[in-house]
């Protein structure tokens, strides 16, 4: 049954359902819808200052123009420009990266922890290849590339972006317009809900953590599983969220973030594969472009529409 109970004074509508969501009882599920979409809240916030190396979980994002500060500011490359990721490199989740007042902390095991200074004045320019775009990079040394050659048993660098000097433009076809952006792949921030992940996991034999779908935004209170492949919009006290493209997923999906291994039954894109499949591949997520600034925080009430 559903029961619909106007409030002229508050705009709301509370829409009490009783219904099998996606093949097991959801009882009750109660949806409150406020004029121009219906709240959720921020669960949980990541950036991941290095490309494709483990999550940082932060109070809160700092927009800048081409993305939350620090995040996908530093990739490994090989020896010839080229991202290394961890499709490839499972290892790489095991590589976290903290920020320090002055210093990126990157920590690969217990004993083993590279401090570099956020601003080097000495760093050598190095031309770089991530996602098809080739951009000026700055390298951060010897040092820092013989710890991640040892770590990863192949050849690499790592260097920063500096989108002051070398900008990265990207082209969004579902949204028709160039996109400013750091090293992430294409969009300022990757959405996910609770709601869709519960969805996923009820499908798996092993159910999974959300770090596998390295997030910047998780929202709870979505009501529905995949809700977010319908939102245009996100109303946040940092300001509008505009809907990019759905996010089509790869083998790093299949990669435990804690351990760096790669579960080679893949079941998690072969249950993607029979509910979440599109023209552009398997999806889970949606991208969207942040204002230039502005501040997104733990715990704000989002209206998405």
């Amino acid at each position: 049954s559903v029961i619909l109970e106007p409030f002229r004074t508050h705009l709301k509508i509370t829409i009490r359902a009783t219904c099998f969501l996606r093949g097991f009882p959801q009882l009750l599920k109660e949806i409150t819808y406020r004029k121009g979409g219906f709240a959720v809240k921020i669960k949980s916030l990541f950036i991941y200052p290095i490309k494709s190396c483990g999550a940082t979980e932060v109070d809160a994002l700092h927009f800048e123009p081409w993305g939350p500060r620090h995040d996908r500011e530093y990739m490994i490359v090989d020896r010839d420009g080229n991202s290394l990721t961890q499709r490839d490199f499972p290892r790489l989740a095991l590589i976290r990266a903290y920020l320090a007042t002055n210093d990126l902390l990157i920590r690969f095991s217990e004993k083993i922890t590279l401090a570099l200074p956020l601003e080097n004045p000495r760093a050598q320019l190095r031309r770089v290849t991530v996602w098809g775009d080739t951009v000026l990079a700055f390298d951060q040394g010897d040092i820092a590339a013989r710890v991640f050659h040892e770590f990863l048993e192949a050849p690499c660098r790592l260097v920063q972006y500096q989108p002051q000097k070398y900008q990265r433009i990207r082209f969004s076809d579902t949204l028709g317009e160039k996109i400013f952006v750091s090293f992430a792949d294409g969009y300022h921030l990757l959405v996910t809900t609770e709601e869709s992940l519960a969805d996923l996991n009820f499908r798996l034999k092993n159910p999974i953590p959300m770090d596998r779908f390295r997030p910047n935004v998780v929202l709870d209170g979505a009501g529905l599983p995949y809700e977010e492949d319908d939102w245009s919009v996100l109303r946040t006290p940092a300001g509008i969220l505009r809907g990019g493209a759905r996010c089509v997923r790869c083998a790093t999906t299949t990669v435990d973030q804690i351990t760096g291994q790669k579960d080679r039954n893949n079941e998690l894109l072969r249950a993607l594969a029979k509910y979440r499949r599109t023209p552009k591949g398997l999806v889970f997520g949606r991208n969207f472009l942040h204002p230039p600034e502005g501040i997104l925080r733990k715990g704000d009430v989002v209206t998405a529409a």
